[in-house]
């Protein structure tokens, strides 16, 4: 064992800039490994924050003539998801977007905004700061429009 251990640091010594290559090679590999993991870690496996974050499934469709055919589901088929739902605790919609908004004296500014169902905050177990939360009214056909606005705004 020590003849082996002798011989591996001879070649070493002997063979700088190919010792110095491999020892690159070696932790740039290992580098990358650990970005990568570190990466898919955060976005694939860790939970959602919030309570019971692990609970939480999307649901989406599938149009099988595309090839990245994922899309969402159309509000009519949420509610009807809904009324027959007997599988979750809670069924409840988000829908992304990006909207415009300004006041007296500023420029118009674009936002995120995402158009949710009323429960959805209630399921998150996560009720808003100041003022008040979404009611079951508010999701009722032709109700007033409500916002909730973040700290961004």
């Amino acid at each position: 064992m020590i003849n082996d251990l002798r011989f591996a640091l001879r070649m070493i010594g002997s063979h700088r800039w190919f010792s110095a290559a491999v020892v690159v090679t070696l932790a740039l590999g290992i580098g990358v490994n650990t970005t990568v993991f570190t990466l898919l870690n955060a976005v694939l496996f860790k939970p959602v924050p919030i309570p019971r974050g692990e609970r939480l499934v999307t649901v989406s469709c599938e149009n099988l003539t595309k090839a990245n055919g994922r899309t969402g589901v159309s509000y009519p088929d949420f509610r009807e998801y809904r009324s027959q739902n007997r599988t979750f605790e809670g069924l409840e919609a988000a829908n992304n977007d990006e909207v415009v908004l300004s006041e007296n004296g500023n420029p118009p500014e674009r936002v995120r905004s995402s158009r949710v169902s009323a429960g959805l905050f209630t399921m998150l177990r996560t009720p808003p700061l100041m003022g008040r939360g979404f009611s079951p009214e508010d999701d009722k056909p032709g109700a007033e429009s409500v916002a909730l606005l973040g700290h961004g705004i």
